[in-house]
């Protein structure tokens, strides 16, 4: 199969499942249709650039061949294909457990534990926040760590000023000036 040079074709990794995304070719009219093929599994019908292909085991290849099905035909023309791999399940820090001890009650301030934790992610962890209202102040994520949120879990900012220092440099209307930190501050 042989790809339209500069096409785009290719996918956000998640541990069960693989959003593709791709170029729409300057030839698809409004009413054709895209198909997806991974393996032995069809997904006809797609009428967007984009498919989340969902049911996948983790760390896995998985082959997927993209094809244009026009209206007027009845075999799908192939635009292209490529190998994705699924991401690794990672082990989830719980910020309730041992040693960090956060409390979901939406009273207690949970900064400090969570910030533990976060500074204790490595690259196959995650850190969970599970079900309960966790106040905190600023967080600072590094580029490796992933902060997951339970169904029902919240992160509340705390309503105290002294909870987001020390102050960050940050440009406001255009002037530098040191403010106070984000709730939560993705870098290093």
């Amino acid at each position: 199969m042989t790809t339209k040079t500069g096409f785009l074709f290719r996918a956000v990794p998640r541990a069960y499942s693989l959003t593709v995304c791709w170029d729409k070719p300057e030839t698809a009219g409004a009413s054709d249709r895209y198909r997806l093929c991974i393996g032995d599994r069809v997904i006809d019908g797609i009428d967007r650039t984009f498919a989340v292909i969902d049911g996948l085991d983790p760390d896995a290849e998985y082959s997927v061949e993209l094809s244009l099905q026009r209206r007027t035909r009845t075999e799908p023309e192939a635009l292209t294909a490529a190998t994705f791999r699924t991401a690794v399940v990672k082990r989830m820090i719980d910020v309730t457990a041992a040693p960090y001890h956060a409390i979901g009650d939406g009273r207690m301030l949970n900064t400090d534990a969570i910030q533990r934790a976060l500074d204790d992610c490595g690259q196959d962890e995650a850190v969970l926040i599970p079900a309960g209202v966790f106040l905190t102040g600023a967080l600072r994520m590094r580029s490796h760590s992933e902060l997951v949120l339970a169904e029902d879990a919240m992160l509340q900012g705390s309503a105290d000023p002294r909870d987001y220092e020390p102050r960050v440099k940050a440009r406001f209307e255009g002037l530098e000036m040191e403010c106070y930190a984000s709730l939560i501050t993705v870098g290093e």
